[in-house]
């Protein structure tokens, strides 16, 4: 374990996007008040602002955020003002102003006790504003962010009482996105640029500043344990991400980028600029890289990655697959230092990233990378695959390749040994074999639900009347099996593209595998079998996302629980010091908004099926707090009975 006192400003997370900013036009500053010496204090006798104002005042400005990075500037603006003395003050009527024309007058009753911090904002919903909780909210009050701005408190009898006129560059502190300038003391002086700094503590989801407290650095202590890692399941060192929820960009290039040694990616596609520019950086750093891309799709014309990746010097393998006339080399998969590996439906592109229901696994397993590389050496070399070794007993993570390894056996053995439910997200089905074993499963009185990409099926259905035969959905609805058809309408390209079925709440399949003839028989395909009910889970809660979108479906009548259900939320990597708690917050609209203290380290709630979490924790000290800025954590409740305990690391 590794003992922290931490300054908030030194906590490094994912890197947000910064939208571009419009200056307003250049404010009238004072600029006799420059020259302040550092240690001027506001009881000393100087100018409150030009018209005059030479005794302390109680209320002062402490805390102006003009520069916010995580929302736009007319979301994330705030003034915070701080009440020094020792009588309530009621602010109804008082006027904040600037040195222009901008000018808004509190208009109802806003009292402000003594050594009470208030904060005023441009924006009351603290799922838009960055996470800041405004005690009023203004109009026609904008803080400039191109030189410099002024932020007056004048009284009911117009008396100036605080001023202070910011500039955004040396002497005062330098405009940075996202931070706060904040006063050192609340005895130094409004106007002297040396009694302001940056502020360091991070708020909300993720610019810096202590909005309604103190200021200064936050400096809780606690202890993290480092053995424990990132995992959703720390035993078997795996997580399972979905899209379009759960930033699964950012998550694949993060985990691209973490490369030291080698890297290979075997994708039936790949369409975005992010992952190429994520692979020269490697190669410029000196990891080995090489790429197998199915050659159907680079021949096609509007697909240019391959020979853009050849160009920059990337070793790619076009592969060929012609065993039948529509095989191809379908795999989806990355292995990354030879122990860590990504597969799922994903292909590398922006509808699969943004648009489409996708499914991702990620996995440290040295021994699961050493049967990937295998088959990418194998395809990479034209050989003739073997079959994949067998796995010793009770193996609670398997990967079979396809078509060596006969994947829809492997399925239907997984299926006939079905207990109670089984729930599919299938993007393509038509092979016979699995109809029956789901026909089988729901006559020994399982639960059977199919979900199915409604684009896909109507055009399985199209193809299989032109053989005068029937669609593997229209078989499976003749026998009483609910399937439903998920229309996707964003875009013309978004797809219900998952690939994955849960087996009695503890068993999962999932990868690129689609249960199609073609998939079995022909193409070079990634299942994974997965033994494990906190894994499952994660898919039965994606499972009742996609659910709950089509409105004919009563998951009642499907048999699946409808009833709260309870779930825990624990951080298992910190131990906690006297004084400081943990939080949890919603990111965006969620339950968790206000945020909600653990009890310790763990907070158990009910919920509804289909209640989705998006969040993040937050460690509270008397001096301030410190929130993850780094990736969010996600759950979905499932349609199934809990409980369910999410084991989450704090990260910093």
């Amino acid at each position: 374990m590794r003992k922290y006192a931490l300054r908030a400003g030194i906590i490094l997370g994912l890197l947000m996007g910064c939208s571009s900013k419009e200056g307003k036009s250049p404010p009238t500053v004072d600029a006799s008040l420059d020259g302040l010496a550092d240690d001027t204090l506001i009881n000393d006798t100087v100018p409150a602002d030009t018209n005059g104002g030479t005794e302390p005042t109680d209320l002062i400005v402490n805390e102006i955020m003009y520069a916010p990075k995580a929302v736009s500037d007319q979301h994330g603006e705030w003034i915070e003002l701080v009440n020094r003395g020792k009588n309530a003050v009621n602010l109804q009527g008082w006027t904040l102003r600037d040195n222009s024309f901008d000018k808004h007058v509190i208009s109802k009753s806003l009292v402000i006790q003594p050594e009470q911090y208030l904060v005023l904002g441009n924006n009351g919903d603290i799922n838009k504003n960055g996470g800041y909780t405004a005690a009023y909210v203004y109009q026609d009050f904008q803080l400039k962010n191109s030189s410099g701005d002024s932020v007056q408190l004048v009284d009911p009898d117009g008396k100036v009482i605080d001023s202070v006129s910011y500039k955004v560059a040396s002497p005062w502190p330098t405009k940075t996105w996202g931070s706060s300038i904040e006063r050192i003391s609340t005895e130094m002086s409004s106007t002297a640029p040396s009694s302001w700094t940056l502020a360091q503590a991070v708020y909300g989801i993720g610019d810096k500043g202590t909005p309604g407290m103190p200021n200064g650095a936050v400096v809780p202590t606690f202890e993290i344990d480092e053995t424990i890692e990132d995992w959703q399941e720390q035993t078997l060192k795996a997580s399972i991400k979905f899209s379009p929820d759960e930033h699964m960009e950012e998550h694949v290039l993060a985990q691209i980028l973490a490369a030291e040694e080698q890297l290979r990616l075997a994708f039936f596609n790949i369409r975005t600029d992010e992952v190429l520019d994520a692979l020269l950086v490697l190669m410029d750093a000196g990891v080995d890289v090489e790429v197998l891309l199915d050659k159907k799709q680079q021949d096609l014309e509007y697909n240019t990655m391959g020979a853009e990746m050849a160009a920059a010097g990337i070793q790619v393998t076009l592969v060929e697959k012609t065993q039948a006339e529509q095989s191809t080399m379908h795999h989806k998969f990355a292995v990354i230092d030879g122990k860590r590996i990504m597969l799922g439906s994903a292909n590398y592109s922006w509808t699969a990233f943004h648009l489409s229901d996708e499914d991702l696994l990620t996995i440290e397993n040295p021994d699961l990378a050493t049967r990937l590389l295998n088959e990418f050496d194998e395809i990479k070399k034209g050989e003739t695959n073997e079959e994949s070794p067998p796995y010793l007993a009770d193996e609670p993570i398997q990967i079979w390749v396809g078509p060596d390894d006969y994947p829809h056996y492997k399925l239907l053995d997984e299926i006939g040994a079905a207990q109670s439910h089984v729930l599919v997200a299938m993007f393509q089905f038509n092979l016979p074999a699995l109809v029956n074993e789901l026909i089988d499963a729901q006559k020994r009185g399982c639960s059977v639900v199919v979900l199915l990409d409604s684009k896909q099926a109507g055009l399985e259905e199209e193809k299989q009347a032109e053989l005068k035969k029937t669609s593997a959905h229209a078989d499976l609805a003749d026998a009483g099996i609910p399937v439903f058809l998920v229309e996707k309408t964003e875009s013309e390209f978004q797809e219900m593209h998952s690939k994955f079925v849960v087996i009695d709440h503890e068993h999962l399949v999932m990868g690129s595998y689609n249960w199609t003839a073609l998939a079995s028989f022909f193409n070079n395909e990634t299942m994974v079998i997965i033994h494990d009910k906190h894994l499952a889970a994660r898919a039965e809660g994606k499972f009742a996302s996609i659910l709950s979108t089509v409105s004919e479906a009563n998951p009642k009548q499907l048999g699946l629980t409808t009833q709260p259900q309870s779930v825990t939320f624990e951080v298992d990597n910190v131990i906690l010091d006297a004084d400081t708690t943990i939080r949890i917050q919603s990111v965006g609209s969620g339950p968790f908004t206000p945020p909600i203290s653990l009890n310790g380290t763990s907070l158990t709630m009910e919920f509804s099926p289909a209640t989705a979490f998006e969040y993040r924790y937050q460690v509270m000290s008397p001096s301030g707090l410190i929130t993850e800025t780094g990736p969010s954590h996600f759950f979905t409740v499932p349609f199934s009975e809990g409980p369910f305990i999410l084991h989450d690391v704090f990260r910093l």
